[in-house]
């Protein structure tokens, strides 16, 4: 899993940004080679710290709101946990690997229809193959501009939101915006 993805993924996880956990990790409340599970071990460690001692804005000692924010992220630990353990939980770079993989392969045995045709049928002309590899073409031309159906983005966009629905302090959202989830363009295939 790539350095950035797992910084992504904890910051998702806790509602903050990914260059806030860089400067956790700059500090030492993060250890650089840790995943997410021990991450967020040490993420609430430091807020059970910082708990004893914090003072909210009026200068007054917020314990209330510090075990709040605690338990979020314990709650939090406890859902992966349970997530990872009954396999409802992937990693993202795995699954993506997985994903790539499998394109490729449909990808490949696709363009290789053509000659397969031709090996079993030798009377096939030079235009019919032509034809063929030409549909083939336009067929994964089409494929690689197919978007999610909206029902789909609307998914990813409340689960986006749910995730930063519990980061919230006096009313105002903590750890950055929502992420943009509408599609972007494709890039066209060469």
């Amino acid at each position: 899993m790539a350095k950035t993805d797992t910084q992504e993924q904890f910051a998702q996880l806790v509602g903050i940004t990914q260059p806030q956990v860089s400067q956790l990790i700059a500090k030492g409340v993060l250890t650089r080679k840790d995943g997410l599970s021990k991450w967020l071990l040490q993420y609430t460690k430091n807020l059970r710290e910082q708990a004893a001692g914090w003072q909210s804005k009026d200068g007054r000692i917020d314990r209330m709101a510090e075990a709040g924010f605690l338990d979020i992220a314990k709650r939090k630990l406890l859902d992966l946990e349970y997530a990872r353990q009954t396999l409802e939980l992937l990693p993202l770079s795995g699954f993506k690997l997985g994903l790539e993989f499998i394109l490729g392969a449909v990808r490949s045995k696709l363009l290789a229809a053509p000659s397969r045709i031709r090996s079993q049928d030798p009377h096939v002309t030079p235009r019919q193959m032509s034809l063929w590899e030409q549909q083939v073409r336009e067929i994964l031309e089409e494929l690689s501009n197919v978007q999610f159906p909206d029902d789909i983005n609307r998914i990813a966009q409340q689960y986006l939101e749910d995730l930063h629905a519990t980061s919230k302090a006096d009313d105002q959202r903590v750890g950055g915006q929502v992420p943009d989830t509408k599609p972007r363009k494709q890039r066209r295939a060469r």
